[in-house]
């Protein structure tokens, strides 16, 4: 009987594993890979939070025009005319009018009085004030946060007068970054309101962090990313 085993032939690998090179290759792309995810999800992390500013200035926007509708003009008196602030602890945005005071002509504040608004609220000159005009943030990266109305102030490029550019909102030189008219005629009947975040540890101060501004014509603009 012919053995049928007779012609196999048996091939034997060589199964040492991967050699040092190509181990060290490997590594070395699961660390680009690696550093460059963690670039990416730092960049949407922060803009997640940017977020947070389009919500608050879009909120504020309704309050104003509420408010607007009930009594012919704007203020800087946030709490009074009803606007929730998120709260201190999860904001990274402070938010509001830091410094100016509000200039209402007189007689369109006594017509508002008239109209039922009431005596001692949203005064024509209504000063700054934490929690009623501005409110402050109370998170930030890298524990960095605007937690002062002097690092709000000096995060809006000094700009701290009425006169409200409306020219090339955004585009000028001059650009104002908060502001509140006089009501007393209709170019006059006007806001702008801003948003200062500190949202990347690489932008933390309040000269290069997060800036945004809303108008009263609804205008949304990111002056400063932040990060």
């Amino acid at each position: 009987m012919k053995d049928s085993t007779a012609n196999i032939t048996y091939t034997y690998r060589d199964d040492r594993g991967f050699t040092i090179v190509e181990l060290l290759m490997v590594i070395s792309i699961i660390g680009i890979l690696a550093s460059t995810s963690a670039v990416f999800f730092e960049y949407y992390r922060s803009k997640s939070k940017s977020t947070e500013a389009k919500l608050a200035l879009s909120a504020i926007f309704t309050s104003q025009e509420i408010f607007k509708n009930s009594f012919n003009m704007y203020s800087n008196c946030l709490q009074d005319m009803g606007y929730q602030f998120a709260g201190a602890d999860k904001s990274f945005y402070a938010i509001g009018f830091p410094s100016i005071t509000a200039n209402i002509d007189a007689s369109v504040h006594a017509m508002a009085i008239k109209e039922g608004l009431p005596i001692g609220i949203c005064p024509a000159n209504q000063p700054p004030m934490e929690n009623q005009t501005y409110y402050l943030a109370g998170n930030g990266a890298g524990g960095l946060k605007i937690s002062t109305q002097a690092d709000f102030v000096s995060g809006l490029m000094g700009n701290t007068n009425n006169n409200l550019d409306k020219t090339i909102p955004g585009q000028t030189s001059d650009d104002v970054y908060e502001g509140l008219g006089t009501m007393s005629v209709p170019n006059t009947k006007q806001f702008t309101v801003a948003a200062l975040g500190i949202i990347n540890v690489d932008y933390s101060s309040p000269s290069n962090c997060s800036l945004w501004t809303m108008t009263s014509e609804k205008l949304l603009k990111q002056h400063r990313k932040g990060f």
